[in-house]
């Protein structure tokens, strides 16, 4: 098995597992826990409890559901872009070559590049990348503003499914959490009932350890997600920017500055390029209608060019003061 056919069987076995560990947390909670609360106990707290839970295990395959139905987005073909000015060419009669062309002064004043100062291409797609876009083998096409590969919900998570992504690990973290609390809580009450009815020990059913035990772990797996991911929501950093910044690994920047077209390195060090301000970058993914921050319901996002992903103030003022250090080369024409 090749490593792509690999990461598509990783799509359906990971939500696979989670669908099978759900299903026997149902059985767990609510009919080893909540059922024998009510039924036996006589606490119509049970039945509260098991109404709570369901609701809210309803609402994240709701939510789970509309991550995947909606997808990550995808980058419309994009004409190329004019990097000289038509009719600019200056040629070397005698070796045929050109000399020198002007660079076309419409070009976005601050864009991702390759080493040649090119905008990206996708060799893949054949056409240009937006800034923060990647191709993802998994869905076959280029993601706009691409965030990781999910195996556990199944897909890529974009510019267009982020939201709801997190507003699923939000809802599940929530789900998770209530679970293990109320399991903790109301556990100590069966054990009561097994002594009362002259049981040696009052050690909980092992169903309801083996709960305690997968709700634990998973909600201090799934809480970290959203805390890390909410981190990078309002740094307006994706998981995959903030990986490479780490490795040291940092993609090249194209500026204006005067009459020229500078190619240089993103730095460590630099401010983050896209960070506009808590409330600019929570607006960037939420959108700007408070109602529409809790509705499985993607952002618009903004058109697909250059244009759509707008630079951090510092970030703009440290580029070109890092030029006027040495730091960077100017693009050849």
């Amino acid at each position: 098995m090749n490593r792509a056919a690999f990461r598509q069987a990783l799509r359906i076995v990971f939500p696979g597992v989670i669908l099978g560990l759900l299903g026997y947390g149902t059985y767990a909670y609510c009919y080893i826990l909540c059922w024998n609360l009510y039924h036996h106990l006589g606490y119509r707290a049970g039945l509260a409890l098991m109404i709570v839970y369901l609701v809210l295990k309803a609402l994240v395959f709701i939510y789970w559901a509309c991550v995947v139905i909606y997808g990550p987005g995808k980058v419309s073909d994009i004409p190329p872009l004019q990097i000289f000015v038509p009719g600019s060419e200056v040629v070397d009669e005698k070796e045929q070559t050109v000399v020198s062309r002007q660079i076309n002064p419409k070009l976005p004043d601050t864009y991702e590049c390759d080493g040649w100062g090119m905008p990206k291409w996708c060799s893949e797609c054949q056409t240009h990348k937006p800034d923060r876009t990647h191709h993802s083998a998994i869905v076959g096409h280029c993601v706009p503003k691409m965030d990781h590969m999910c195996f556990w919900v199944g897909t890529v998570i974009g510019q267009r499914n982020y939201k709801i992504f997190m507003q699923y690990t939000t809802l599940f973290s929530t789900y998770l959490i209530f679970t293990l609390v109320t399991t903790a809580v109301f556990t100590p009450r069966m054990g009561q009932y097994r002594r009362d009815r002259g049981a040696s020990n009052s050690i909980p059913n092992g169903n309801i350890i083996a709960l305690l035990i997968l709700t634990g772990v998973w909600a201090a797996f799934c809480t970290s997600v959203c805390v890390q991911n909410y981190y990078g929501i309002c740094r307006n950093l994706t998981s995959m920017e903030g990986l490479a910044r780490k490795q040291g690994d940092m993609v090249l920047v194209n500026f204006k500055y005067q009459d020229k077209r500078i190619i240089q390195p993103q730095r460590p060090e630099d401010p983050l390029p896209f960070d506009q301000g808590l409330v600019k970058n929570w607006r960037q993914v939420f959108g700007t209608n408070p109602l529409a921050w809790f509705l499985p319901i993607p952002v618009t996002p903004a058109p697909e060019d250059f244009f759509s992903n707008t630079y951090g103030q510092k970030f703009l003022e440290r580029i070109p003061a890092r030029w006027q250090e040495g730091d960077g080369r100017e693009m050849a024409s």
